[in-house]
């Protein structure tokens, strides 16, 4: 961004969002590491527009209807936005809950896919490392895969195509 650019108007900034419905306010500086590391965020996008976009985008990633690891297309996920926030999952059969984090890749067509694991949780802060927290203009091609750990795990991870 040039210096004359005042980064207070830098639209393509990460839109952190407190509660639903709370109005969404775009960061002045996004910290990724921080929502992921830390219960203080509710959600984080790479996803900027105005207001109206924004509430078409988070409504799209909200919905329960977009798809899942199963559903991926065979020539793999284009990649231009990300979704990331917190969801309630009990732990075990004693009824505890914890905060998982979900994960929304989302297509330039909106098409969105949805996951709830902490190894594509992972690999998004990595691509966010690598690529930045801006739209991926163009779409970084991936697929979601399922590995087993050393341990007899299954988890999922992303992968470049």
């Amino acid at each position: 961004m040039p210096e004359s650019q005042d980064s207070t108007t830098d639209k393509t900034a990460l839109v952190p969002i407190e509660s639903q419905p709370q109005p969404i306010a775009i960061a002045n500086d996004p910290n990724p590491a921080a929502f992921f590391g830390a219960a203080s965020s509710s959600a984080i996008t790479n996803f900027a527009g105005s207001p109206y976009e924004i509430w078409r985008f988070t409504s799209v990633v909200g919905r329960g209807d977009v798809f899942g690891f199963e559903d991926q297309p065979k020539d793999g996920i284009a990649l231009r936005w990300w979704f990331a926030h917190k969801v309630p999952m009990p732990r075990g059969d004693n009824g505890e809950v914890y905060d998982a984090i979900r994960v929304v890749l989302v297509q330039p067509d909106m098409t969105a896919f949805a996951f709830v694991s902490q190894g594509v949780a992972d690999d998004l802060r990595s691509m966010i490392g690598a690529f930045g927290s801006k739209p991926f203009d163009p779409p970084i091609m991936i697929r979601v895969v399922k590995v087993k750990t050393n341990r007899g795990f299954s988890v999922m991870r992303i992968i470049p195509v």
